[in-house]
C-alpha cells in the first residue's frame, strides 16, 4: 500500500504515503499534516488511520502518529520528544517512550534519516 484514499467534501483525494508527515488527533477528527506543508482535516479517529498505516508510521501519543521517515534526528538517550524536518518538536507520551525508542532504533539501522 503506497497511497491512501480520503474521502473530501468533492470526491476523494489519493494521497501518497511518502508524503505524510504526521497525524495529528482532535477528538473525531484527524489532520494529515504532508511534507510540502499543506494540512488536510478529516472526519475520522486517528485510531481508525493508526490501524491502516504501517511502520515506519508510529503512534507516540493518544494524538499523534508520525512517519519516522521525516525525522531531523536520530534518538538520544532521555529524549521525551521527536525532531521532525518541518520544525516541530511531537512529545512522546512517557508509556510510549520505550516502543518509540525501539521502532526509531530500527528505521535508523534500516534507512537515512531525512535531515
Amino acid at each position: 500500500m503506497n497511497t491512501i484514499i480520503l474521502p473530501t467534501f468533492s470526491g476523494r483525494k489519493e494521497v501518497s504515503l511518502a508524503d505524510i508527515v504526521r497525524l495529528e488527533g482532535a477528538g473525531n477528527y484527524t489532520e494529515f499534516i504532508l511534507n510540502d506543508g499543506q494540512r488536510l482535516i478529516f472526519s475520522k479517529t486517528i485510531a481508525l488511520f493508526e490501524e491502516q498505516f504501517p511502520f515506519p508510521f508510529v503512534r507516540i501519543h493518544k494524538s499523534c502518529i508520525v512517519n519516522l521517515a521525516y525525522l531531523t534526528e536520530t534518538w538520544k538517550r532521555g529524549k521525551k520528544q521527536l525532531s521532525m524536518h518541518d520544525g516541530t518538536e511531537v512529545p512522546i507520551s512517557r508509556r510510549r517512550r520505550k516502543e518509540v525508542r525501539l521502532q526509531v532504533q530500527q528505521f535508523s539501522r534500516q534507512n537515512v534519516v531525512i535531515g
